[in-house]
């Protein structure tokens, strides 16, 4: 789908290292439509900033491909009208001057138009039955779970994140495959706000070394040990300082969700 041409996340370290723990987890359910995947597309092609960059690409390609082509075109202007009317210099000139009319003018063909077009004529006559129906989407610090009639997906961020594309939120995966998150889907801007702004923090947290993503997570959270059940809050290292068993963020993750949290010792 078109929507994998959004803008990326940036990973940023905040002043804060440690900030106060976020929510276990946000869950929204919602019915998309096949309007919803024509529309997220339209306004991929609309916002995305690679489709720029693809021109800048194209641009850059047509001067280089002419510069390059540039004395051929002159040694064979040169030599045609040369050798048939004995104008060699008349013929180099003018093949210089149709060389540098190119330069100017390839740059200037608007390709990429014409595959935005294409893009979206391709989207609106596919068969998207399968991507349509009742959707739920869960996000926590360990990743998204994705449910639709036809699919169920449990993604790390490792291997996700979340964008924006008019009024849709867009699951990127690694593979450049997505999701959509409908905006009417939540209850309030403030709610569609939060949304975004949690995926982007855990997706952020996600791109940090280990023994930092494990302070993030237990800076305010009763999270016990595996081993020795001590509990880990505050712990700003990647070992228990109980009994020196090696902590993993997705493990702890894991049990934090699968059983109580026992109280601070």
């Amino acid at each position: 789908m078109l929507f994998a041409r959004t803008a990326p996340l940036r990973s940023t370290r905040r002043e804060q290292p440690y900030p106060p723990a976020m929510p276990e987890m946000i869950e929204v359910s919602f019915e998309l439509t096949r309007d919803d995947w024509i529309g997220v597309n339209e306004a991929c092609v609309r916002e995305s900033p690679a489709w720029e960059a693809a021109a800048a690409a194209h641009r850059k390609s047509s001067r280089r491909t002419t510069l390059f082509m540039l004395p051929v075109i002159t040694a064979g202007a040169a030599v045609f009208l040369g050798r048939s009317q004995g104008m060699y210099i008349e013929g180099a000139l003018l093949g210089a001057a149709f060389g540098l009319f190119l330069l100017d003018a390839l740059p200037r063909v608007n390709v990429i138009d014409k595959q935005k077009r294409d893009a979206l004529t391709q989207v609106r006559s596919a068969d998207l039955s399968e991507y349509v129906g009742a959707t739920t989407v869960k996000a926590d610090s360990a990743g998204v779970w994705i449910r639709t009639p036809t699919r169920e997906m449990k993604l790390a961020w490792a291997v996700a994140s979340v964008s924006k594309a008019g009024d849709y939120f867009i699951v990127n995966y690694a593979n450049g495959g997505g999701a959509i998150v409908p905006r009417r889907a939540f209850a309030s801007e403030a709610d569609r706000d939060d949304f975004f702004k949690q995926a982007t923090e855990w997706w952020s947290a996600a791109q940090l070394p280990g023994p930092d993503r494990i302070a993030r997570y237990v800076a305010d959270r009763d999270v016990a040990c595996l081993k020795c059940a001590y509990n880990l809050r505050g712990v700003r290292t990647d070992s228990c300082p109980e009994c020196g068993t090696p902590l993993l963020i997705d493990e702890l993750v894991s049990a934090q969700a699968a059983t109580p949290r026992r109280p601070a010792q």
